[in-house]
Formats: C-alpha cells, sequence, structure tokens
C-alpha cells in the first residue's frame, strides 16, 4: 500500500464526518458567541496576575489564564467533598458534553438509542500529583478517581452512553487525533455519534517546574505566537467539546452541520536530535498526506500550533509555506494561551468559527514577526473577509506527536431542528 495514504488514516469521502454541535467552558468564556467576541477584539485575555497570585505563585507561574468559577459542577448532583477527590477533568468533560447537547436541542435519551461515543484528550492528572503532594490517604477509589481513562468513561457511565468510550494521550496533540479516531470510528460504523472533549486543569507545580526548565514557558506572561520576542506559552485552564456524526445521520435528523472534516492525518516526528525537538520534514509529510485527502481545494487559511516559542514556530511556518503558499496564518494561543490537551480541539473550534462568520479575526500581535517567518505567509492585523470553503487546523504534542485536519463550510440552507419527540434507531 502507498505509505502517502495508508488507509488507516483516511477519511471517508462518501459519507464525512461533520461537527453538528460544540461547547466550551473557559475562564470567563462559556458560550461560542463570548469566545467569537474575544477573538474579534484583537487582544489576549490572559488573566492579571492579581486575580491568581496565589495559584500562579503555588504553580510557579507568571501567569495563567484560569477557571474562576467550578460552580456549574453542582448540577450534576456532585458534592463539594466529592469534588476535592475527584480529578476535576472528569466534571469538566461532563459539563461541555452536556453544553454539547443542548446546544442542538439534542437529548441525552435520544443518544442513548444509537451507539454514541465518548473520546477525550487528556494531556495529565494534576489533580492526582497534588492529592500525593498534600498526602491524602488513599481509599479503594483514589486510583478510579484519578485514572486517565476516567475522564471518558465516567462521561459515558454518567449519560449512559454505550459506544466506544476512551482516552487518548498525545500530549498537545491529544484532541486532534481524538478527532481523528473519531472520524474513523464514525467510518467504520462502530459509533454513530462521538463526543470529542479536550480538557486541562491545572493544579500541580510539578508539571510547570518542568515545563520551565524546558523553556516552554513564558516567563514575560503572554504568548507572543510569531514574535521575535517569543518566549513560550502561559496555560489556558478549560474544556472544549465537539459533537461528530456521519453526514447522511445528520440529514436523517434533519441537524445542520457546523462543518465539514474532509481530511484528517497524523503522524510522529520519528527520530530527532530529541524527543521534543520538531521536524520539519515530517510536518512537511504531514500536510502533504491530509491535502492528497481534498480533491479541490479553496483555502486562504490555516489555525497554527503556534505556541509561541522561538524554535516550534519558525519550524511549522516553514512548513507551512511548502505546501499552503500566501495564506494567512493565526493561533488563538496568542489571545487565551495553551489549552495543552484540548489545544486541537480548541484551534478546530476557531477554524469552524471562521468558516461560519466568513471572517477571520485579527491576530494578537505583542511585537515585531519573528525575521525567520516566511515572507509568502500573512498575518492580518484587522479583521478580513473569508469567501473561502476550507480552512486548516494543526496540534503537535512535545512527544513528537502531530496531527492536521481540513474543514469544509456547510453551504445548505439553514434547517429548523426539532428533536423533542423519540426518533427511532438508525442502524449505520
Amino acid at each position: 500500500m502507498d505509505k502517502t495514504t495508508p488507509h488507516s488514516e483516511v477519511v471517508g469521502v462518501t459519507d464525512p464526518c461533520v461537527v453538528v454541535a460544540a461547547s466550551v467552558e473557559l475562564p470567563s468564556i462559556h458560550t461560542l458567541d463570548a469566545l467569537w467576541e474575544v477573538l474579534c477584539q484583537k487582544r489576549g485575555r490572559h488573566l492579571t496576575p492579581s486575580q491568581h497570585r496565589q495559584r500562579c505563585d503555588e504553580l510557579s507561574l507568571t501567569n495563567a489564564n484560569l477557571l474562576n468559577d467550578w460552580g456549574f459542577v453542582n448540577q450534576y448532583g456532585i458534592s463539594s467533598s466529592e469534588l476535592s477527590q475527584v480529578d476535576p477533568q472528569q466534571y469538566l468533560a461532563i459539563h461541555v458534553i452536556d453544553k454539547a447537547i443542548k446546544s442542538v436541542n439534542l437529548s441525552a435519551e435520544i443518544l442513548q438509542t444509537f451507539n454514541t461515543g465518548v473520546f477525550a484528550g487528556v494531556m495529565s492528572v494534576d489533580h492526582l500529583h497534588r492529592m500525593i503532594e498534600d498526602g491524602v490517604q488513599v481509599d479503594s477509589r483514589f486510583f478510579l478517581n484519578h485514572c486517565e481513562a476516567s475522564i471518558a468513561n465516567k462521561a459515558s457511565h454518567f449519560f449512559n452512553f454505550t459506544g466506544s468510550s476512551k482516552t487518548v494521550n498525545a500530549a498537545c496533540a491529544s484532541s486532534l487525533i481524538a478527532v481523528q479516531d473519531a472520524c474513523l470510528s464514525l467510518e467504520a460504523g462502530v459509533c454513530d455519534w462521538v463526543f470529542v472533549v479536550g480538557v486541562n486543569h491545572i493544579g500541580s507545580s510539578h508539571r510547570y517546574h518542568s515545563f520551565k526548565q524546558a523553556g516552554m514557558i513564558s516567563r514575560s506572561g503572554s504568548c507572543h505566537t510569531f514574535a521575535m520576542n517569543a518566549d513560550g506559552y502561559i496555560p489556558l485552564e478549560g474544556a472544549v467539546c465537539l459533537l461528530l456524526t456521519r453526514q447522511s445521520l445528520a440529514n436523517q435528523l434533519h441537524l445542520k452541520p457546523m462543518a465539514k472534516i474532509i481530511g484528517i492525518c497524523s503522524n510522529h516526528n520519528g527520530t530527532t536530535p530529541s524527543m521534543t525537538a520538531p521536524s520539519v520534514e515530517i510536518q512537511s509529510d504531514l500536510l502533504a498526506r491530509t491535502k492528497e485527502m481534498v480533491a479541490s481545494l479553496d483555502l486562504n487559511y490555516i489555525e497554527t500550533h503556534g505556541t509561541g516559542t522561538s524554535l516550534g514556530d519558525p519550524i511549522e511556518l516553514e512548513a507551512i509555506q511548502r505546501h499552503y503558499p500566501n495564506v494567512f496564518i493565526g493561533s488563538i494561543k496568542a489571545n487565551l494561551g495553551h489549552l495543552e490537551a484540548g489545544a486541537g480541539l480548541l484551534g478546530m473550534l476557531k477554524g469552524i468559527l471562521v468558516l461560519q462568520h466568513q471572517q477571520i479575526p485579527p491576530h494578537h500581535m505583542t511585537g515585531q514577526a519573528n525575521l525567520l517567518m516566511p515572507a509568502n505567509l500573512q498575518i492580518n492585523e484587522t479583521m478580513l473577509d473569508y469567501p473561502h470553503r476550507h480552512v486548516a487546523v494543526s496540534s503537535f504534542g512535545f512527544g513528537g506527536s502531530n496531527g492536521h485536519a481540513i474543514l469544509e463550510s456547510i453551504t445548505s440552507p439553514d434547517i429548523n431542528i426539532s428533536l423533542d419527540r423519540k426518533l427511532p434507531l438508525l442502524l449505520a
């Protein structure tokens, strides 16, 4: 088989995967409209250190974009004592899934009649490390309460979803690779619906002590993506959820998709000088393979990984200019920070909003452009109309995993959705 298009990584084109719902829970951002408004303001939404000075000091961070209020867990019957004993990412996942369901007038009862899966992108279980640091006594549920698998599995248990349920950990590429896994599962008929979730809870100093020593965390307190003064990223806490299904099933239920996933691939850097060193050749190969899945491409914007590091940004941009010359580039990390495991999903959501609004928000540029940035790539400083049908999204993990996806806009007329009635079981 031709290595450039391995069957295991090609999304079917006869019945493509579509995104039918989305939700977010981020610091001071609880809706898609609020997210879009922040992006359009051309500024960072980084909390001032004084608002979370104690937590930042404990985490050895100059700045971090942290959730202000966890009160949303109260609606799920979770006691404060239980919350203190369980990884908060489990409840973040439940919350954003619930919000996604309600955003399109679906219900858990309807989805229970299908093979509905939950795929969670996760990077770290900080709560476990914090509990160990605090010397908390281990009981019979300690491991279950802090196991990565429980983040997806608890959501499936809570909603009574009986499709595939798994956690994907590919560091910062986790949630985008979880999208690829979801597309393959939908294509194969293993699942009819998949909730893809990306979660990030910031709670242990060990992770960020290590990241600072590796030069990954910004000492200036901002993420200067594409700029000469780039010195790393600031961490972002929260969660994102996308609900995926096959286009045929969305049509049968009269659901208008938000966007279509027409190409998605992943790979690994292999042997590089160090496991964390990115490879322009491998990234270039990934972009080429993803483009091969699309017969006719109408694309002029890429939501980059763009973590604001002096090494990673130029390498990513070099790979982009080889395959997408003259496109506009951006990174949501410059506005909000790095959602880490959820970063790929948040970038994909921004790409969806670009297609829906037919505009590219201005990139939050905080200094002179990096001199190593290819001359044929563009950064817009004002709102830009976007009449094109496609956008691309990249997400890379520090362990060498890479993901890239191409999204297509939905041009069908609006459909009035009413799903209050019980729907028949539709077999794949």
